[in-house]
């Protein structure tokens, strides 16, 4: 069985190479701060989820524990907060990661918009 760690460094692998594929910025690991109180995070994406961008965070089978401390900053600081489930996107495709950030929402320069909204779009 994989350990917490391991599972990370995959999981930031798999974002990683999807945001290579589909051209979107992505900073992971992520210090997430507001005042005095900082928390590491699993990512950033600067574009996606609200004007001020938005935050990712993991969640793991069976508890699919998720940070209060991460929530309230994101709150405080304006940014969107995603708990995201490890399993669902450790083996997913690209249409998957398209149809996240799709509904997550894009908050970047148009001309900078990945390529699969158009294509999702044509594709319906």
């Amino acid at each position: 069985m994989k350990d917490y760690k391991t599972k990370i460094n995959e999981l930031k692998e798999r974002w990683l190479m999807m945001a290579k594929e589909l051209n979107f910025e992505i900073i992971t690991p992520y210090v997430l701060s507001h005042n005095e109180k900082s928390v590491e995070c699993f990512a950033f994406l600067p574009h996606f989820g609200s004007i001020n961008g938005m935050i990712l965070s993991i969640v793991f089978p069976p508890d699919y524990e998720t940070s209060n401390e991460i929530s309230e900053i994101c709150r405080n600081t304006g940014k969107y907060c995603s708990f995201i489930n490890y399993e669902t996107y450790i083996n997913s495709n690209r249409q998957k990661f398209c149809e996240t950030l799709i509904d997550w929402g894009y908050f970047g320069k148009l001309k900078d918009r990945p390529s699969c909204f158009d294509e999702f779009v044509v594709a319906q």
